[in-house]
């Protein structure tokens, strides 16, 4: 007899697992693949082991960094990339890292206007009322639609949120991309690059 089922062996359910026998009870952890971890995971490439997940951590995912703390992994600061690319429709274009990100910044800054008011608490959702309830009516991509952008800060605008939502924008909601926002101070592209450990 379990007092708890989890489903799930991702960082998620890992952690819940954990917290649930330490607290003295029996939790049985179900997952589907061969392996835990989730999006976390090394595998070959060609003969080349790849980080295909979780190589990456920023310092606004504050239960990723308690589970690095408490695992006594260490960090080190990522260096910036030394070129970028990006498609653009049926074309592939190239820059540098500060490039791009020039114009995820144009396309971000359209997205996340009024963020101020509807989420001024990025962990209290319901502190922005009525001017939140009018962002959360939408989902990315109708966000974006909203938005008077050229073609491509709309194709890496909408490579970014899908990026940072794990999902499709057409289906995922911007509020959790507007918590991460409003978790920055509102001023994303002024920060440290993210961590590798």
């Amino acid at each position: 007899m379990r007092d708890v089922i989890v489903v799930g062996g991702g960082f998620a359910g890992v952690t819940a697992a954990r917290e649930v026998a330490l607290a003295g009870r029996s939790p049985l952890l179900l997952e589907a693949k061969d392996r835990l971890g989730g999006r976390t995971w090394t595998a070959d490439w060609h003969g080349q082991e790849v980080e295909y997940g979780g190589g990456w951590v920023h310092w606004h995912q504050p239960h990723t960094w308690s589970e690095l703390t408490r695992g006594g992994i260490g960090v080190e600061l990522s260096d910036a990339e030394a070129s970028t690319h990006w498609w653009v429709g049926d074309e592939r274009r190239s820059g540098t890292a500060e490039e791009r990100d020039a114009i995820a910044e144009r396309g971000w800054n359209r997205f996340v206007a009024g963020c101020d008011e509807a989420l001024p608490n990025p962990y209290r959702p319901l502190d922005g009322g009525a001017a939140m309830e009018e962002f959360d009516r939408l989902s990315i991509l109708q966000r974006i639609d909203e938005l008077d952008l050229d073609d491509e800060e709309r194709a890496v605008l909408l490579a970014e949120c899908e990026s940072l939502a794990h999902g499709f924008a057409d289906v995922a909601e911007p509020e959790f991309l507007r918590r991460v926002w409003s978790g920055c101070h509102f001023c994303p592209w002024r920060l440290p690059p993210p961590f590798t450990f």
